[in-house]
């Protein structure tokens, strides 16, 4: 898996794309088709919707490929640890046939020592044929 990772701002925050996270789960554009369309390059485009919907539609990103970076913000080291005192710290739903969707500040230890931090989200594989493990790329 590499680093590869490509930024989009409307000057208020930073839409950022990992797209070997990515499980094309197509959320991104058919909640937000018009910030988020991969007919067109670049395929996001910040400015065509309102900052709020564009956090919001990006908040629904089932595998982590997409996050927002806002000036503001805490790290993402720090926000993998922040833990909200009203809800579970981790949600994972289990889907029919897909993924493991993990929500919320998950430190995953790979077969090497290697510590990967998601802060909002990420796609676990169920079925072992991930070419990411454990990563889910919808093999």
């Amino acid at each position: 898996m590499s680093d590869f990772t490509k930024t989009y701002s409307n000057g208020e925050v930073t839409i950022v794309w990992k797209p070997d996270l990515c499980v094309h789960s197509t959320k991104c554009f058919r909640g937000l088709p018009e910030v988020f369309n991969p007919r067109v390059k670049p395929w996001i485009d910040p400015g065509a919707s309102h900052t709020q919907a564009i956090v919001d539609q990006v908040g629904k990103c089932p595998s982590g490929a997409l996050s927002i970076d806002r000036p503001e913000a805490p790290s993402t080291a720090e926000a993998a640890h922040a833990v909200p005192i009203d809800r579970p710290t981790v949600t994972i739903q289990v889907q029919q046939g897909g993924p493991y969707l993990v929500s919320g500040p998950v430190a995953v230890k790979l077969p090497d020592g290697t510590e990967v931090i998601h802060s909002a989200a990420t796609a676990l594989c169920s079925c072992g044929k991930s070419g990411t493990m454990p990563a889910c790329d919808c093999s």
